[in-house]
């Protein structure tokens, strides 16, 4: 059932009464509009910028074939994003996209002085998708990055009517990028059709010293292809990276370039302090570095080939250069292969639905030395996979320890050590955990009281309530359990009796979060919501 009741913002001021235990709650401005969220079809934005701040006034646009198939998950056209970054989009519940009859529509984001944001994205089925694009300030971009936006001008059979040489150039930066695009060139559509108009061109280069931080999927290809479109058998990441850019392109009306008619000439300048691994020296002009590619509109990572390295006689830099065909990450780098599974952990202990994760390490047994960490699950037959590590690793060994990701713990000694394990093996082990205690835990309980004479009107409450917590002032809130109309109370062990939280509470699937208590004392083992459910219209 989906239920829509609204109330003016004054009255409710006066008969909403929600308190967390006994302390009073302000509404914060919101307006009482409960509608059941759309979880099905939806998409997922979060919006960051790499200033820190979001830019302010962005101007968000639906585009697209199927943009009038598009809502907000609570069914609206009121596209906005929230002061965190945050926007829930959702197909139309009324339509049922398929492969038969798929959604498709672009999201774009402009702000001035930043780099456009753009991206497709199509709806073959019900299941959710996420996009987390990051800002890009034109003026100040972060350490190891350049960026720049330009416009071409295109006939209205989408030629380009001149030659152009577009760079990135940044005069705090020691390297650069720059493409050269032949006159005639036309940029062609997903469905390789000519794009008319006026044209923006995005480029951001990136150097091997900081800039690799913003390498495509962490810089892992998980499932790469070799230049003939064939699947390769092993996962890789960059034992080492030279330089790289990344080139989006799109029209003014919206239309994303996905290739284009005459081949790019790419110019990456190379920071002549690189070790090539091959040599085990600094390059030189005549080195080979690998040419990979990563689309993020197909997700795949592909080895073009390699580039060979020049010495530019005008400014004496190392760079290297190479003919391309499509917008994407292009970087010369060399891959470290892995292997893309590993052992199999099958944790025991008395922990059920504890939702701290517990820090481990991954050492090499022969030096000691951490070769990677991480924070697992430790409920009770929760099962830990190791992968997509290095396949000249030596042999390992897992740690443990009493130390988790929300209040720390001991990291000095460790709880349980696997055996001995190679890093490739398919291999299945146990962590025996059983002398760990298990923590205490927080119940939270979604309570609504109805006067004497009536009953709940359990239809018409909101079908789900997110909770999240924050250290009281960072404003940086954790995901608590989800309390929902059929479970209306749930537990957490990522709160402890004692300390003060700010604490928060949404019913619209999170795009709200009216329910605020800050510096809140935990002082007891429940934390209720207490609601008083006549005024909302929750009794009959």
């Amino acid at each position: 059932m989906r239920l829509k009741i609204t109330y003016p913002l004054v009255i409710a001021g006066i008969l909403v009464l929600f308190v967390l235990s006994t302390c009073k709650n302000p509404l914060d401005g919101f307006q009482l509009l409960f509608k059941e969220p759309i979880e099905k079809a939806k998409l997922e934005i979060r919006f960051s910028s790499t200033t820190g701040k979001l830019p302010d006034n962005v101007r968000l646009i639906i585009a697209g074939k199927d943009a009038d198939k598009i809502v907000t998950n609570l069914n609206t056209r009121n596209f906005k994003i929230t002061k965190e970054g945050l926007i829930f989009l959702a197909v139309n519940p009324d339509i049922i996209p398929s492969a038969q009859a798929p959604v498709t529509f672009t999201v774009v984001a402009e702000a001035e002085g930043f780099t456009k944001l753009i991206k497709e994205f199509t709806f073959t089925g019900t299941g959710n998708q996420y996009y987390s694009p990051r800002f890009f300030s034109i003026n100040t971009p972060p350490a190891g990055v350049s960026v720049n936006q330009f416009t071409l001008s295109t006939t209205t059979q989408g030629s380009l009517t001149k030659p152009s040489t577009l760079k990135t150039e940044s005069a705090s930066k020691q390297e650069n990028a720059w493409v050269m695009i032949q006159e005639g060139t036309v940029f062609l559509n997903s469905l390789k059709q000519p794009i008319a108009g006026e044209m923006d061109f995005v480029m951001h280069h990136f150097d091997n010293r900081s800039g690799g931080a913003y390498l495509p999927e962490g810089g892992l290809a998980r499932n790469p292809f070799d230049l003939n479109n064939a699947s390769l058998p092993d996962a890789f990441n960059f034992s080492t990276l030279a330089s790289f850019a990344f080139l989006e392109i799109s029209s003014k009306q919206q239309e994303v370039a996905r290739a284009f008619t005459k081949p790019m000439t790419i110019n990456l300048e190379l920071n002549p302090n690189t070790v090539n691994p091959e040599t085990k020296s600094l390059i030189k002009a005549g080195d080979t570095i690998p040419l990979i590619s990563y689309s993020p509109y197909t997700g795949i990572w592909k080895i073009e080939g390699s580039s060979t390295i020049i010495k530019n006689a005008n400014t004496g830099k190392l760079e290297c250069q190479a003919q391309i065909a499509y917008p994407a990450y292009w970087i010369n780098g060399w891959p470290r292969w892995l292997c893309k599974q590993g052992p199999a952990f099958t944790i025991k202990s008395n922990f059920k639905d504890v939702d701290l994760l517990y820090y481990c390490v991954l050492v090499n047994t022969k030096t000691g030395n951490t070769i990677a960490s991480y924070y697992i699950n430790l409920n009770n037959n929760a099962v830990f996979r190791l992968g997509n590590l290095p396949k000249e690793m030596e042999e390992t060994r897992l740690k443990l320890y009493n130390y988790n990701h929300i209040y720390g713990g001991d990291r000095t000694k460790s709880i349980d050590e696997s055996v001995n394990f190679n890093i490739c093996e398919s291999k299945n082990f146990s962590l025996d955990v059983t002398s760990l205690l298990v923590p205490p835990g927080i119940e939270l309980e979604f309570d609504i009281t109805c006067p004497k004479g009536k009953k709940l009107d359990e239809a018409s409450i909101p079908s789900q309530m997110k909770t999240q917590f924050s250290e009281p002032g960072k404003n940086q809130w954790i995901n608590m359990p989800t309390i929902t109309r059929n479970a209306t109370t749930a537990k957490t062990y990522l709160l402890r009796i004692g300390q003060k939280y700010d604490l928060r509470a949404s019913t619209d699937g999170g795009v709200n979060w009216p329910y605020k208590q800050n510096n809140y004392l935990i002082d007891k083992k429940k934390w209720a919501f207490e609601i008083l459910g006549d005024e909302l219209g929750y009794c009959k």
